[in-house]
């Protein structure tokens, strides 16, 4: 959720961003899922973003515990694939990231035109370091927060069960 705190109250991206869903916590639009083809699972998109101009952004959180090591692009794998092979409309591609830098191959994509790197941008771990952190209480203060009920998955239910039956046997 901090990505997308960050996104509310930075004055960059409240600027060009109108709404933002949280792919496993939010319910996104029909709308959104329609235009974008965005997955309704976790399967590398965390966020999806809609821009005033109704451009569509995918986001991903990446964090590592080392800041000093660069993020490889082979930890954005599937939210590259997604963002770029199957969902459609996508503008730019945003990564937030606790590293202090990321692979040098990145910059050498976007040197190839006509390349989907050229709608990546980074957001990297030294951004975080200079947080106002009154804004984003002031933010958060300010939130009403709903909880959706959702589905369980089956290995839930099933230690539910256990739990149930170990503490009545007790």
């Amino acid at each position: 959720e901090l990505t997308k705190i960050y996104v509310k109250t930075n004055p960059l991206y409240k600027k060009i961003i109108k709404n933002i869903w949280s792919t496993n916590r939010d319910i996104i639009p029909n709308y959104v899922i329609k235009k974008t083809n965005i997955p309704l699972t976790d399967e590398g998109v965390d966020f999806i973003a809609e821009t005033f101009e109704g451009k569509f952004w995918t986001i991903q959180s990446k964090y590592d515990d080392n800041q000093e090591r660069n993020l490889s692009k082979t930890k954005l794998g599937n939210f590259f694939d997604i963002t770029f092979r199957i969902c459609q409309n996508i503008e730019f591609a945003l990564t937030f990231t606790s590293n202090y830098g990321y692979s040098y191959k990145f910059d050498k994509l976007k040197d190839i035109s006509k390349s989907n790197a050229s709608k990546i941008g980074f957001v990297t771990g030294d951004r975080f370091d200079n947080l106002d952190f009154k804004i984003i209480n002031s933010f958060i203060k300010n939130l009403k927060l709903e909880f959706i009920k959702t589905k369980k998955a089956n290995h839930q239910i099933n230690c539910l069960k256990k739990l149930n039956k170990f503490i009545k046997s007790k």
